[in-house]
C-alpha cells in the first residue's frame, strides 16, 4: 500500500509538472503570436491609416513661438522650409516610444536633400522636460511652448505631428504614434518636402 501511494505521489507531481509545463508552452506561444499580430496591425494601421491631408490651412505662425531647450532662443519661422513638428510630454509612452524610430528616420533622412526642420515641442514647463531629458541620450530638436496654440493646432491627444510646407501652410496631420523609421514613412517624408 505504500508503494501505491509513492507511485501515485510520483505520478501526480509528474502529471502536474508535466501540464504546467504544457500550459506555460501554450501561453508562451499563444502570448508571442498574440503580440506578433498586434505589431503587424500597428505597423499596417500606423503605415497607411493615420495620415491625413489638411485642407492646406495657413495659420498666424508670429503667434506660435517655440523655444529651444537647449538654448532658449525661439525657432525662427521665418525661414523658407518645410516644418515637421511633434507634439509630445513627457508622461506619455507612446510618445516616448516613438522617438528611436524618428531618431533613425531622421539619421537616414540626412542623405536625401530635403529642406525640413524637425521639432518636438512639448507644452509641459521647460523643467520638467529638461529633467526627463536629463537621464535619456536623444538627438532631437526639443522645444517648449507657453502661449496657446494657433487654433490649427490644436489636438486633443498625442503624440501627433503636423508638417508644413514652406509657406507655413499645414499640410498633413498625423495622430498616434508611427513606426517613422518606415520605408513608407521615409518615402512620405521625402515626397512632402
Amino acid at each position: 500500500m505504500k508503494i501505491t501511494v509513492k507511485y501515485f505521489i510520483i505520478g501526480f507531481i509528474t502529471s502536474t509538472l508535466v501540464i504546467g509545463l504544457a500550459l506555460f508552452i501554450l501561453i508562451k506561444y499563444v502570448t508571442n503570436v498574440r503580440d506578433k499580430a498586434i505589431k503587424e496591425i500597428t505597423t499596417t494601421e500606423t503605415e497607411t491609416l493615420n495620415i491625413q491631408l489638411s485642407d492646406a490651412s495657413t495659420f498666424d505662425y508670429n503667434s506660435f513661438k517655440p523655444m529651444s531647450l537647449t538654448d532658449n532662443q525661439i525657432l525662427d519661422l521665418d525661414q523658407e522650409r518645410f516644418l515637421f513638428i511633434n507634439f509630445w510630454a513627457t508622461w506619455c509612452a507612446p510618445c516616448i516610444k516613438e522617438f528611436s524610430s524618428l531618431e533613425e528616420m531622421i539619421v537616414s533622412l540626412k542623405t536625401e536633400d530635403i529642406n525640413m526642420k524637425f521639432i518636438f515641442v512639448s507644452e509641459e514647463e521647460q523643467n520638467t522636460q529638461l529633467n526627463f531629458l536629463k537621464s535619456k541620450d536623444y538627438n532631437l530638436d526639443f522645444y517648449s511652448v507657453s502661449d496657446d496654440l494657433p487654433l490649427e493646432l490644436e489636438h486633443q491627444s498625442i503624440p501627433v505631428t503636423f508638417v508644413l510646407d514652406n509657406e507655413k501652410k499645414i499640410i498633413y496631420r498625423i495622430n498616434g504614434a508611427q513606426n517613422w523609421n518606415s520605408e513608407l514613412m521615409k518615402k512620405f517624408i521625402i515626397k512632402s518636402s
